[in-house]
């Protein structure tokens, strides 16, 4: 947690900038708050989406370029669509043990996936993960730089989900209650560094849920804050260290699983917000959308809101979550990729089979599995061939998922941070705890000398304090906390 003081002037710029975003963030997806009946699919293409504006630091610094879509990127050719179906293109697939066997070798031979995410079982230390990857890179024949097909990929959040063993690695929830940018900044970069090193290019994280009280600790641990206005600072500051070091970084759980009651790797989890608070727990995905991420990932979560027709289906096999509102309110021309289609949100109702073809008809980019059995990779493989086949599957959709996901391979041969200026940690203010016995006042005035740091506590400015609310609250006055944070009069 921060302990440097602020000023006047950056305490009023907070409050005005939490004012602003309380009206702006209700409109963001596109619905005025306190609309009780919203049918998404009314908005036309031509319809403009209201976003809430990036709480930006104000420093006047070029923004880092990112690559612009040419204005031809949906149009696929005829030679295109005359091409082979390449169905592993959309598959992350998991693969078993710490060394590749010759089942494993022929399997990636043969269905030629467009990543595969390294497990717990598949580390053991830093040369063998970069032995391991660099056979998986070799028995596919498509090049062995970060950036050639398979892409490596692995979940590096820290915690209980640390795959690659790092020392110094403390969970999001930990870091998020430090409220250090730069401290999460630096995590990143020490991640992705790690992760580049050992020929891994893109990491599943980081996590952008923002929980609540009733947010499933599975879940809870691995969040950074209870308020969208902490997570949303802290997780793109960790996303853009992990990108200049060189690895794409794919945020988690959209739309945010925080706000839902039970843990999809058990069953559907579901979101009963209405679209204000959707409005709150959306906001970290619309500004990493804004700030321009590069890889989102959908999760089992059902959103009845916005899906009104189909409250129980979860936004990874949702087109309305994500054409609609991802796609097309939101201008996002980055990978969506759908969590594990494994999991039991998704297989209680439904084959593999069905699942992967409704995930992809959604308008996910490419699908997690991490199951090793070869089997069943090759049923969903088989299932997206006789998809398009039958007219339930766009072959040109599929076309242009793929160039989404060759532009990954692209992004990685000349890697580059967010669009900056990144957005600020809510300010803090420095409170001296009361003391346990009051001494009698001496005759003479003297100087107040500021309490040692461990005697502080810090307070997050909320919307609409004023110093006068913050001292009564503590029993100090406001001319102490103008003293302790060397704040100025005005």
């Amino acid at each position: 947690m921060s302990n440097n003081p602020v000023t006047a002037k950056n305490v009023f710029f907070q409050i005005f900038i939490t004012l602003f975003i309380g009206v702006a963030i209700g409109f963001f997806i596109g619905y005025p708050i306190g609309q009780s009946s919203v049918d998404v699919a009314e908005t036309t293409p031509e319809d403009t989406p209201i976003v809430a504006t990036p709480t930006a630091e104000p420093v006047p610094e070029t923004p880092t370029k990112v690559e612009t879509p040419t204005p031809d990127k949906d149009v696929v050719t005829e030679d295109e669509l005359a091409a082979p179906l390449w169905p592993g293109r959309h598959l992350f697939i998991a693969i078993r043990g710490s060394e590749l066997d010759d089942d494993t070798r022929a399997l990636l031979e043969e269905i030629q996936p467009g990543g595969v995410v390294l497990l717990g079982d598949n580390i053991v230390d830093r040369d063998q993960t970069i032995a391991l990857t660099t056979a998986i890179k070799d028995t596919m024949g498509l090049g062995t730089d970060i950036s050639d097909v398979p892409l490596i990929a692995v979940d590096q959040e820290g915690g209980s989900v640390n795959r690659l063993g790092l020392e110094d690695a403390p969970s999001f929830a930990d870091l998020g209650a430090r409220l250090d940018r730069s401290e999460a900044q630096e995590l990143g970069k020490r991640y992705g560094t790690a992760l580049s090193a050992r020929g891994i290019g893109v990491m599943f994280a980081p996590v952008l849920d923002v929980r609540n009280d009733n947010t499933p600790k599975a879940i809870a641990d691995r969040t950074l804050g209870d308020d969208n206005a902490i997570v949303t600072p802290l997780g793109l500051a960790f996303a853009d260290g992990a990108m200049e070091a060189g690895v794409i970084s794919v945020v988690k759980h959209y739309p945010g699983h925080g706000a839902a009651t039970t843990d999809s790797h058990e069953e559907l989890a579901v979101i009963n917000q209405d679209i204000s608070g959707l409005a709150q727990t959306m906001f970290p995905f619309s500004e990493a959308v804004n700030f321009g991420i590069r890889g989102v990932m959908a999760g089992h979560i059902a959103v009845p809101a916005i899906d009104e027709e189909n409250p129980d289906r979860p936004v990874s096999l949702s087109p309305r979550m994500l054409r609609q509102i991802l796609r097309d309110r939101w201008d996002y021309d980055g990978v969506i990729i759908a969590d594990d289609i494994n999991m039991k949100a998704i297989t209680a109702n439904r084959s593999l089979e069905e699942a992967a073809v409704q995930a992809l008809a959604a308008g996910n980019d490419a699908i997690i599995f991490l199951d090793p059995n070869a089997d069943s990779i090759r049923t969903i493989c088989n299932a997206i061939e006789a998809a398009v086949e039958a007219g339930a599957l766009d072959k040109a959709d599929l076309i242009r998922s793929r160039k989404r996901l060759d532009a990954w391979g692209e992004w990685l041969k000349s890697p580059r941070g967010l669009r900056g200026p990144l957005p600020l940690v809510p300010e803090q203010i420095r409170i001296a705890r009361a003391p346990e016995e009051t001494e009698a006042p001496t005759e003479e005035p003297v100087e107040k000398p500021a309490p040692d740091p461990g005697e502080m506590i810090t307070h997050r400015i909320a919307q609409g304090e004023s110093l006068s609310s913050i001292g009564r609250k503590y029993g100090v006055s406001v001319s102490d906390i103008m003293a302790w944070n060397d704040l100025k009069d005005g």
